[in-house]
């Protein structure tokens, strides 16, 4: 998001900190009405999960609910039940949690409804946020087998249409929908969609291969995504040598065949490159030898090996930052891409529109600038802050602000160079988009929240 008239700081000393609050973990970004701002938190060994609500002046807690769901959602160790931002309209307050579904307060705290679901099953957590788009609350729920978009009346929590979707491919999305004009934007996994936002019906579509991780944004006309997947860029594609020289270098027992205690620790089923640190992002191929032994011997046979060939085969197309035309009609073809990139792609970072550029940060501190009427690539460089990227890209005055995983803030100029501000480190993990309100700047760490103020 990019706000003209505010001018938050540039530099991050105790003099520019407003106040300091400390809040349950969660990954939830800041959302700020008024002298209010909302957000989730989650206290695990409770299973409790909270919306909170601040006062903007000075940070005190003027109320948090909770709920306690029979079961958390699972996650990873570096995501949070509490991911999942907030929704208002300067009435209510909308909250989802994945572990049980969305619940509406006033904005004294006091429940308005509720819409239950039960826990998500899938393997990671799900990152996707309610919308508010005149007398609908817009839903997305892209996980397990029950896939749907839903609208609900914001009012009394009533359903008003529910469009179930096929599943393309066995994972979970993460994204929040793109509201514009009357078309509602999804990116789940292996697709990106247009819906009426009357009546649910598909407008367009587009399938691509993608994971679902960044929301859609709006540059101009064109619905512009991150279509991330693991294998896409060549340097975390899976490698994997002849099944001849394999059993002619690693078949120690001379059967024919590779077993798991013969099979090569470096070969690896996936990995991403640029966040080795992070658990999770490096899985040898041993330790998934069970996904493609079809006889449950143990060992890996020629048929079995050339299994993983087409599976490779499938995958290894380019990931790509794409543009579609927003008022597109059917089921599109590749024709209708007006532009894609194909290096460097958020894995789940939103792109940014700001100034009539596009731009995008991805793992490893690569920032991409993109002349989004041609899609021309203006310049891809690092940023001096390696590893992980989780917040998308906020901006104003000019400037775009960058927040690293590791809690490193890079500042730069707006343009077609790069041009970096400046850098500071908050020493806490950051995950959570900040919000800007005016002068100041409101960011999520781990630990609490912060407010500072030029």
């Amino acid at each position: 998001m990019a706000n003209e008239k505010a001018r938050p700081p540039v530099e991050f000393e105790d003099k520019n900190l407003e106040w300091k609050t400390d809040l349950p973990p969660g990954y939830s970004s800041p959302v700020v009405w008024d002298d209010k701002i909302f957000l989730t938190g989650s206290v695990e060994d409770k299973k409790e999960l909270l919306t909170i609500c601040l006062n903007r002046k000075n940070g005190k807690i003027l109320w948090q609910k909770s709920v306690f769901p029979d079961t958390l959602e699972r996650y990873t160790s570096i995501s949070n039940p509490a991911t999942n931002t907030v929704v208002t309209d300067g009435e209510r307050v909308i909250t989802y949690f994945a572990s049980c579904g969305l619940i509406c307060y006033n904005m004294e705290g006091e429940e308005q409804w509720k819409h239950p679901k039960s826990s998500t099953k899938y393997q990671n957590n799900n990152g996707t946020s309610p919308v508010i788009t005149g007398d609908k609350l817009i839903h997305l729920d892209d996980e397990g087998n029950d896939r749907y978009l839903l609208a609900l009346d914001k009012k009394t929590g009533q359903v008003i249409w529910k469009t179930p979707f096929n599943l393309l491919l066995d994972q979970g999305g993460q994204t929040t929908p793109c509201v514009y004009n009357d078309i509602i934007v999804v990116h789940r996994v292996g697709e990106l969609a247009g819906y009426s936002v009357n009546e649910g019906s598909k407008i367009w579509s587009y399938q691509i291969l993608t994971e679902a991780g960044g929301s859609p944004v709006m540059a101009g006309n064109k619905v512009v995504a991150g279509c991330w997947h693991n294998w896409g860029e060549d340097e975390e594609k899976l490698k994997l040598p002849d099944y001849n020289d394999l059993v002619q270098k690693s078949d120690s027992d001379k059967n024919g065949r590779i077993s798991i205690l013969e099979l090569p620790n470096d070969i690896m089923l996936f990995q991403r490159t640029e966040i080795k640190e992070i658990k999770g992002t490096i899985a040898p191929l041993k330790e998934f030898l069970w996904m493609f032994d079809n006889n449950n011997d143990q060992e890996f046979d020629r048929e079995e090996w050339e299994g993983l060939l087409l599976m490779k085969e499938f995958y290894e197309t380019p990931p790509g930052l794409i543009a579609i035309n927003s008022e597109s009609k059917g089921q599109l073809s590749d024709s209708a891409l007006l532009w894609t990139v194909t290096k460097h792609i958020p894995e789940i970072p939103s792109p940014i529109f700001y100034k009539n550029r596009v731009y995008i940060i991805a793992n490893g501190g690569f920032v991409t600038c993109i002349n989004p009427e041609t899609g021309n690539l203006i310049y891809q460089a690092r940023v001096g802050n390696p590893g992980a990227y989780f917040a998308s890209p906020v901006a104003a005055n000019g400037l775009l602000y960058l927040f690293g995983y590791n809690g490193t803030l890079t500042i730069i100029k707006a343009g077609d160079e790069l041009k970096i501000i400046s850098q500071h480190d908050f020493k806490d993990n950051i995950a959570a988009t900040p919000a800007i309100i005016g002068n100041s700047i409101y960011i999520r760490t781990k630990k609490g929240l912060l407010a500072y103020s030029d």
